[in-house]
This record gives structure tokens, C-alpha cells and sequence, in this order.
């Protein structure tokens, strides 16, 4: 594997950066529980990741929002509709 620099870090926060920036123009409330729910589950912790860089842990957290609004996205345009009854059989009677 090649070594990576601080400036190739440095350009994948920024990329991931914009990525948030356009998911989260969906709903600011949604912005908000993106960011609830991240915090609550500290992943990265768990994962033994307690000296990870703050750049790259700021990227990794940037990046678990970002698929958290993407999932929100798909279930409020009703991809999983069809995945509720047998998820939520008590909410589809």
C-alpha cells in the first residue's frame, strides 16, 4: 500500500465534505438526526479507533451522516415499502 500524505487526507475531507454538504440540502432536520444518531453510536470507538487522526475521524463520522441521509432518502421515496410488514408487522395491519 502507498503511503498517504496529509495532503491527500486533507483532499478526501474536502471531498467528503462537499458530499455532506449536498446530502444534507435535502432537509435541515435531517441534518440534525443524522447527526443524533451518529453521535450516540461511537463506531469508531467500538472499533478500536481511538487514535485515529481527528481529519480522518471528522471523515469517517462525515461519511456514516451521509449514508444514514441517503438511507432516510430511500426509505421516504419508498424503496423498502414492500420490506415494512415483515420489518414493522405490528405498524402494517
Amino acid at each position: 500500500m502507498a503511503a498517504v500524505s496529509r495532503q491527500d487526507v486533507d483532499e478526501w475531507v474536502k471531498v467528503v465534505g462537499h458530499m455532506r454538504y449536498n446530502a444534507f440540502n435535502f432537509d435541515g432536520a435531517d441534518e440534525l438526526a443524522a447527526q443524533r444518531s451518529i453521535a450516540e453510536v461511537d463506531l469508531l470507538d467500538e472499533c478500536g479507533c481511538l487514535t485515529t487522526p481527528p481529519a480522518v475521524r471528522e471523515m469517517f463520522v462525515q461519511l456514516m451522516e451521509v449514508g444514514y441521509l441517503m438511507a432516510l432518502r430511500d426509505v421516504r421515496d419508498g424503496e423498502f415499502d414492500g420490506e415494512l410488514a415483515k420489518w414493522r408487522p405490528d405498524v402494517c395491519r
